[in-house]
């Protein structure tokens, strides 16, 4: 039995794997629109602001509140 919308999901997961030159790419793509939407949530907290930390090495970021 074939279901139309699960060939449709195959369909447009295939379409975006070969766009992006494979899974890799794809999931790489995936992680830049999670980062940029992560970054447009931060933007728009009132009465916050962001600044850069470093822990161990690595850059991070801390939400401090404005006072």
């Amino acid at each position: 039995m074939h279901d139309r919308m699960l060939e449709e999901i195959w369909r447009v997961r295939d379409e975006l794997i070969r766009r992006h030159g494979g899974v890799h790419g794809y999931l790489n793509y995936l992680r830049a629109l999670d980062r940029e939407r992560v970054s447009k949530a931060k933007r728009k907290r009132p009465g916050t602001r962001f600044v850069r930390a470093t822990r161990n090495g690595r850059s991070t970021q801390r939400a401090t509140a404005r006072v």
